[in-house]
């Protein structure tokens, strides 16, 4: 109401009042940097709600707003998707030819171009190639030339996309055009078949059976029967023959039966090198895959699969887990021997190192080991600190900080690329303040962007300032890697739940980087990236009715610690267990940690990390405790809970 009230009134006595007195009319009308963004904000709910009138008067008032451009974006982007084509072509092209390397052009001619494709205007779509801010989309374009009988075979630029698993719903629609023309050959139709197959995607390769001849309609339904019961078709007569698709079947069945029974996958493998079915790169395959996966099962029998594997069929995989499988089970004579025949680069890696000193002491040999340790123990990283608590040397956590330019910082802030990369964080528009940040990243020098660095801490824009870090040559810079984002809520909650706020703090910059908005690909939101089923069980559990918006910090704070709470309970206090629970979902950590291989040994947690069966899981669980370690650190100056402490004993489970 008052800057309504202002604007009505500046410009009435504006027109009025004389060249001099207009200049402090424009001064007395100036809106400050926070006023802009609330304006910013309500023009474009105005635009969205339909209201031209009111985002024309808000934006007359940001004519002078870094922003502002992204208002004549919106606009034009309004007019795509309600006004006649007509209109909505000249409003893109207008957009498009003022700004034509832009990523609002692109954005909005690549709008303009479904535009077309939903009103079936394929010859458009086509056309619109030539449009300035228009980028390749094969898809798209795919679809308008088989709808405009332009392209009636399957290209080879489209057969990368033909084996992708998932199409796109325009990429989908142009190849069903094809097949439903005949248009697609044998050995792709094939090609598709397998890749689906590969991934258990039965329904999709099902979907083929129309486009088979009768004899590849009879290998399709063995493949696919042989996929939910592997030992009833690995013989079947269709694929004893020794072809490329027939080992490729044979693989696959035996990698399906490995996955319940290994032992009996590996006795068949044996069967087939009698027989002479298959040659030897095929049977080392497969007993690669058996073995690791009874390693990655925890199987008893999987060292002693691993280590019937030729030294020329290993790989990575399979020699990182032999190492496992002798941790596991506690060989340390073994852990030695699989670590030191690793070529040079993997045995370099810090996982290595770590274990291949522990089991030089472990088997006797204690100066080796630890003049292994103190050396590794002189990085910053989750072995480092293993290591240092392993010869009970302090960590090395001593702290550099990035050097600060003030010419050149405020000659960065005075830039509009910089202002305009701040201002979409600001107001919310965290895609556009990504994008413009990525735009700086590759545009900017290295001493340049090292500052812009420090600029986003400064401003709390930390998950940029994480990410840009590794991009610099101060690592050791850590109250800039490791802030203390949402500090007050992070500290309530933790309380409140009587929790380690280094962990919580540690999972939140795991889990987001403190990036608010940010929204995983399977769905995980906020700050602590919480699916929003676990948000409603936590908020019932609380006996709240409602989540509310988990993009605000300080509730999704609020039910990540509860969350968290209730992990830490279920696994006996263990933050390592709960956090990998956090990961991977608590059911499985309970799987993987009561096995009869352990049998309740008290099994130390760094060994249980080392040996879990996903990695995903296995680099977040050292990652947390690793940040947890920095942030201990940070709050005073020392270590209060030192990481083997930290990661202490896997619990028994009934």
């Amino acid at each position: 109401m008052l800057l309504n009230f202002l604007s009505q009134t500046g410009r009435a006595l504006c027109v009025s009042a004389s060249v001099f007195f207009s200049l402090f009319c424009v001064d007395a009308l100036a809106l400050t940097r926070a006023e802009q963004r609330l304006e910013f904000t309500a023009a474009l709910a105005s635009l969205k709600a339909g209201d031209r009138g009111d985002f024309f008067t808000r934006e007359a008032r940001l004519r002078n707003y870094v922003l502002h451009p992204h208002l004549r974006y919106a606009l034009a982007l309004d007019h795509v998707e309600r006004s006649a084509w007509p209109d909505a072509r000249a409003a893109v092209l207008h957009f498009a030819r003022a700004q034509p390397s832009s990523a609002q052009a692109a954005s909005l001619v690549r709008r303009a171009r479904f535009r077309l494709r939903d009103d079936n205007n394929w010859r458009g779509v086509l056309d619109s190639r030539a449009w300035p801010g228009a980028h390749d989309m094969p898809c798209l374009e795919l679809r308008a030339r088989v709808a405009l009988g332009e392209q009636q075979t399957l290209a080879e630029s489209d057969r990368e996309r033909w084996t992708n698993i998932n199409w796109s719903a325009d990429c989908e629609a142009g190849f069903t055009a094809l097949l439903a023309n005949n248009a697609v050959g044998g050995a792709d139709l094939w090609a598709r078949i397998a890749a689906l197959m590969d991934r258990g995607r039965l329904e999709g390769a099902r979907a083929f059976f129309p486009q088979l001849s009768n004899a590849d309609d009879a290998l399709l339904t063995l493949w696919i029967a042989g996929h939910n019961d592997p030992e009833a078709h690995v013989n079947d007569p269709l694929i004893r023959g020794n072809t490329a698709f027939n080992r490729n079947m044979a693989r696959h069945f035996i990698s399906r039966w490995a996955r319940r029974d290994p032992l009996a996958a590996a006795r068949q493998i044996a069967r087939f090198v009698k027989a002479g079915r298959y040659d030897p790169d095929t049977y080392g395959d497969m007993l690669r895959t058996v073995s690791v996966r009874a390693a990655v099962d925890y199987r008893p029998q999987a060292s002693k699969l691993l280590n019937a594997l030729p030294a020329n069929r290993h790989d990575a995989k399979s020699r990182a887990w032999q190492v496992r499988s002798a941790l596991r089970a506690g060989d340390w004579t073994a852990v030695r021997r699989h670590i030191g025949a690793m070529p040079d680069a993997e045995r370099a890696d810090g996982a290595w190192r770590f274990w291949h000193a522990i089991a030089a002491q472990k088997s006797g040999d204690t100066k080796a080991g630890e003049a292994a340790l103190r050396a590794l123990a002189r990085t910053r990283s989750y072995y480092g600190f293993l290591a240092a608590d392993a010869i009970g040397e302090r960590y090395n956590l001593e702290i550099e900080a990035t050097p600060r330019d003030s010419g050149l910082r405020a000659r960065l802030q005075a830039r509009r690329d910089v202002q305009t990369a701040r201002e979409y964080w600001a107001v919310g528009l965290d895609e556009w303040a990504q994008r413009s940040w990525t735009g700086l990243y590759r545009t900017l020098s290295k001493t340049e962007f090292t500052e812009l660095v420090t600029i986003a801490s400064d401003w709390g824009w930390h998950d940029r300032a994480i990410a840009g870090n590794a991009n610099t040559s101060y690592s050791a810079d850590l109250p800039l890697r490791f802030p203390f984002a949402f500090e007050e809520s992070v500290a309530a909650q933790a309380r409140a739940q009587r929790l380690d706020p280094s962990w919580v703090f540690a999972v939140a910059r795991r889990e987001s980087g403190f990036r608010p908005a940010v929204r995983s690909g399977v769905g995980a939101l906020g700050v602590m990236q919480l699916m929003p089923a676990t948000a409603r069980a936590v908020a019932r559990e609380r006996g709240e009715p409602r989540t509310g918006s988990l993009l605000d910090p300080a509730r999704n704070i609020q039910l990540g610690t509860h969350y968290l709470a209730q992990l830490h309970q279920r696994f006996k206090g263990s933050a390592a267990l709960a956090s990998a629970g956090y990961n991977a979902g608590p059911s499985r950590i309970a799987r993987w940690s009561t096995d009869s291989w352990v049998a309740g040994a008290g099994l130390d947690t760094a060994r249980w990390v080392e040996t879990l069966p996903v990695d995903e899981t296995r680099n977040y669980v050292q990652a947390v405790m690793a940040y947890a370690t920095v942030y201990d650190w940070l709050a005073n100056r020392r270590i209060d809970v030192p990481l083997t402490r930290r990661l202490g004993a896997v619990p028994r489970f009934d």
